[in-house]
């Protein structure tokens, strides 16, 4: 599939000319010349996305923005523009399945940025978003499960080496982990943990991979892909 990106950007500004703050909003475009339903739902998917980007984010964060720049005058304080950024990344475009990475950024004053992943996996045929139970054809009970074993594994095998996790870091596995948190990598199934789930945040987002070869019977096929038909794999 023949895959750009779009990219909407704004700066929005105070009367007096200030910077409030700077929205960017990057999503994946599919070329569709011969009207595809699945391609077109994929789509239609991320203009939703963009939709509740325009009309929900950018103007609590406008909002915010003022309401800042209000307190850092009151306070004696210089004002710093706000930042809200999502920037798409494929991880994987093979055998009719897209996984798609969205990194998001969030500068609104605090005590460091915040960023957070949110992902879709798709099946192109329809255009369907998909679960970890549909992967693995099991009920989401057995597959989360499958999902704890295999973070708890790793994390217990690099505990000499990574000796950062928060010590009930079991518990936190199963506690803070949603079953959308996983995309396809090119070798194998990456879960991952938001900032602060179970290590702290100068961690970074932690993720786990359960390589293709050691995952099982899956209940559909997916293809490892060859390093250099992946320009994304340096991120993870």
């Amino acid at each position: 599939m023949n895959i750009s990106y779009n990219v909407y950007s704004d700066t929005v500004k105070d009367d007096d000319g200030t910077d409030l703050v700077y929205f960017r909003f990057t999503y994946p475009y599919i070329d569709n010349p011969n009207n595809r339903i699945g391609i077109t739902a994929i789509n239609d998917y991320y203009e939703t996305q963009l939709d509740h980007f325009v009309n929900t984010v950018i103007p609590e964060g406008k909002k915010a923005a003022l309401d800042a720049k209000k307190t850092a005058a009151e306070a004696g304080f210089d004002f710093y523009g706000l930042a809200y950024e999502r920037e798409a990344s494929i991880y994987y475009n093979d055998n009719q399945l897209l996984s798609v990475l969205n990194i998001g950024y969030e500068n609104t004053g605090g005590a460091h940025p915040l960023s957070y992943w949110s992902s879709e996996t798709f099946d192109v045929n329809t255009g369907r978003a998909l679960t970890l139970s549909d992967i693995f054809g099991l009920s989401k009970e057995k597959t989360l499960e499958k999902v704890y074993e295999t973070v708890i594994s790793q994390i217990e095998e690099s505990k000499d080496k990574d000796n950062y996790y928060f010590q009930n870091y079991e518990e936190n596995v199963k506690n803070y982990y949603s079953e959308r948190d996983f995309i396809f990598g090119p070798e194998g199934i990456v879960f991952y943990y938001q900032h602060y789930a179970i290590a702290p945040y100068a961690a970074g987002i932690q993720t786990f991979e359960l390589t293709y070869d050691k995952a099982g019977e899956l209940a559909i096929d997916i293809l490892p892909l060859k390093s250099n038909d992946h320009e994304r794999e340096v991120y993870l």
